[in-house]
Formats: structure tokens, sequence, C-alpha cells
């Protein structure tokens, strides 16, 4: 048996109501009827829908306070677990929060420790760095003086070369007039002619 035209719209209208407020427009297309039909039929189709809707508000009054029980018991409930789930979070929450602290904590004496080590690192590094420099600039003050000294004794034993030379020198003069004076000395005199008077007969 063919679909009468109210069927048509009423079943067009329950299918574009799920998605959006049916139109007449719409309504018209998707049943296949004519404008006129499309709107007597929709205009029915929201009054039985009103219908329904009012008759469902219109609850008796015994269903009324059952539901009202039961949403009272669940809100109770719900109330009853949202606690519990807050008590739990807030037991997480102050367990991470501890856990965090603790971890702040080491982490904040690790850098204080390793500040206090690289202060302690670069104290040292510059205690031998002004070691260094001191023990530099000393040893560059003793090889002044070294030096120094070195050019004293060259002095010196330059000078003790030309006195030496001149020793030799004057040793080579004495000696040439000491060999001079014994060659006088231990060559022997000519003899000389006696008088008459002192010869003998």
């Amino acid at each position: 048996m063919a679909e009468s035209s109210k069927e048509r719209v009423y079943a067009a209208a329950e299918r574009i109501g799920a998605e959006r407020v049916p139109t007449v427009t719409a309504v018209r297309e998707v049943a296949g009827v004519s404008m006129a039909d499309a709107s007597r039929y929709l205009r029915q189709w929201k009054d039985d829908a009103d219908a329904a809707t009012a008759a469902v508000v219109a609850a008796p009054g015994a269903l009324t306070d059952q539901a009202q029980k039961l949403a009272g018991t669940i809100w109770t409930e719900a109330v009853r677990m949202a606690g519990e789930d807050h008590r739990a979070a807030q037991a997480a929450w102050e367990a991470e929060k501890k856990a965090l602290g603790q971890e702040i904590d080491e982490l904040v004496t690790a850098a204080d420790s390793a500040e206090t080590e690289h202060r302690t690192a670069l104290e040292a590094a510059e205690t031998a760095r002004a070691d260094a420099a001191a023990r530099a600039e000393n040893a560059e003050q003793d090889a002044q003086t070294a030096r120094g000294e070195l050019e004293t004794v060259r002095s010196q034993n330059a000078e003790l070369r030309e006195q030496l030379a001149a020793a030799q020198a004057t040793a080579s003069s004495v000696q040439t007039a000491m060999d001079a004076v014994l060659a006088r000395i231990t060559t022997p005199e000519p003899p000389t002619a006696r008088g008459n008077n002192g010869d003998k007969a």
C-alpha cells in the first residue's frame, strides 16, 4: 500500500529533525509532495511533537517524585564519588608536590655544591696563576741579575787578562835585565900588566 502524503511528510520531518529544524521546502523536497501538503502536514507534525512533549512534562506526581528521589540518589552518589576522587586527587597532588619539593631541594643543594666547587676551583686557579706570574717575575729578575753579574765577571776577566799581559811583559823585561847583569858578572876580566917595581928577581 502506497504511503500517503501525510506519512511521507511525517517521515521526512523525522529524518530532517534528527539533524536540524525541518522546513517546508526541505520536507517537500524529501517527501516529494506539493507545497500545500508539505506546509499542512508539517504543521500537524509540529503540533503532534509539541503535544508529546507536553505529555512528558505533565508526568504523574508519583513519577516525578520517583525521578526526584532517583536524581537525589544519583546526585548524592555523584557528590560522594566526586569527594573521593577529589581526596584521591588531593593526596596524589600532595605526594607529587612533596616529591617535587624534594627534587627541587636536591637540585638546589647540587647547584650550591657545584657553585662552591666552581668558586673554589676559580680561586685555586687564580692563586696558581698569581704564583706562576710571581715566579716568572722573580726568574726574570734573577736572569737580569745573572746577566749583570756575567757582564761584571767578563769585564773583570778582561781587566785581569790585561794585567796579566802587562805583568808578563814586565817579567820579560826584568828577566832580560837580569840575564844581562848575570852575563856581566860571569864574564872573566882580562889580566893586567905588572910594573918592574913589583916584579921579583
